[in-house]
């Protein structure tokens, strides 16, 4: 068994209300504190009004939910746990960076819902690895949860948008626990992508993509000495349980991916596959989520773009102009990155900038590969339960 050595969680073995009225005290204000305590202990149990997950629906409801414009589905097929697929509704789009969409959780899907009660709420289905998972992870996976399905799309390329969160965080960072999952596309001539990946180091071009694991992107583990690198921390956000006052997000889950966006290159007008895991990696316990954002799957055509450079060239040091203009068929919103190249970061970048749609400039350099991680973990305890 593992256990988390660094913060102590809450039991939600069951929770018991109290409401105490003292002398002089309003009716009012005991069922102001009697409603206070009841949603507190409504929250606790995985039931927040807030925030809405509903494991009941089929699995082409599910699938469906996820489905924009230019995409249209069949042949849905889910594999996993029933309450492990769903669909959830947020009311405060901040938590996630999307308001609605499909989840799939390696445990109870219903348990995502905030606030955070515990860093080790937890549910062991038993159920056996998926191969494709596995090889991503490298380590033997668990209660996987697949759903896949066939799509005909109208353009030749999808695009969707998606969110990785996991209990995982942060003591079993950088150990064999790396809770992973994937998004494989294949087109019609059987090329597959799993899209479900990040650059290795920020900005850098030439960086090889990893797959999204726990392992790939973190904040370090302080459990560890010496701590293991961050991994990708630009895109992630800490919510670490914390027992004396909220944590970051409404969210039961101890760290999440900023919003992310899959996209690959299909086949138009014919059946293509889409196929979407998640699994526990060496063991079954402490929980990892994907989030969806609901209606972003959509297929469109690729955007243009170009750049003016004026001049075009000279003798350092140089002042140049840079105007840069861009087109999507579709309509969609661009932005854009510029790769400086691979001069040492303090030679001198004077540039003037002249974007021709409204966006946000961001400088990307080329960086070093982290070093190589050593899979070590502290002793694992039974997780949190939440009563039903």
């Amino acid at each position: 068994m593992r256990t988390k050595t660094m913060r102590v969680g809450a039991l939600a073995l069951g929770i018991a209300t109290l409401v105490m009225v003292l002398p002089g005290a309003s009716a009012t204000a005991a069922a102001a504190a009697a409603a206070a305590a009841a949603a507190a202990a409504a929250a606790a149990a995985g039931l927040n009004p807030n925030q809405i997950v509903n494991t009941t629906g089929t699995a082409q409801s599910v699938a469906q939910t996820l489905v924009g414009s230019g995409v249209a589905i069949s042949n849905v097929q889910y594999t996993g746990a029933t309450a492990a697929k769903g669909t959830f509704s947020f009311n405060d789009p901040t938590v996630l960076g999307m308001s609605s969409g499909i989840v799939l959780s390696t445990g109870d899907a219903n348990t995502v819902v905030g606030p955070n009660t515990s860093d080790s709420y937890s549910t062991d289905w038993g159920l056996p690895e998926d191969a494709q998972l596995t090889a991503l992870s490298g380590y033997q996976t668990y209660d996987a949860a697949v759903l896949s399905f066939d799509f005909v799309p109208t353009s030749n390329q999808v695009a969707f948008q998606y969110v990785f969160g996991s209990d995982e965080y942060p003591e079993f960072v950088n150990t064999q626990y790396n809770d992973v999952f994937g998004f494989w596309v294949t087109d019609n001539a059987g090329n597959t992508t799993n899209c479900a990946q990040v650059r290795q180091g920020a900005g850098g071009p030439a960086s090889p993509s990893v797959p999204v694991t726990v392992n790939n992107i973190n904040q370090s583990n302080p459990t560890q000495s010496p701590a293991p690198p961050a991994m990708r921390p630009d895109i992630f956000r800490p919510n670490y349980f914390n027992a004396t006052g909220p944590s970051a997000t409404d969210l039961e889950l101890e760290g999440i991916t900023k919003v992310l966006t899959c996209q690959a290159a299909v086949t138009p007008g014919v059946v293509n596959h889409l196929r979407l895991g998640i699994a526990d990696s060496s063991d079954g316990i402490y929980d990892s989520a994907v989030f969806l954002k609901a209606t972003s799957l959509v297929s469109n055509n690729n955007p243009t773009a170009g750049i003016g450079l004026d001049p075009s060239a000279g003798a350092a040091p140089l002042a140049v102009s840079a105007s840069v203009e861009g087109h999507d068929p579709n309509g969609a919103p661009l932005s854009y990155s510029i790769n400086w190249g691979d001069a040492p970061p303090r030679a001198p970048r004077r540039f003037r900038w002249t974007p021709q749609w409204r966006t946000t400039p961001t400088n990307t350099r080329a960086t070093t590969p982290p070093p190589s991680r050593s899979p070590t973990a502290p002793t694992r305890a039974p997780p949190a339960t939440r009563p039903w």
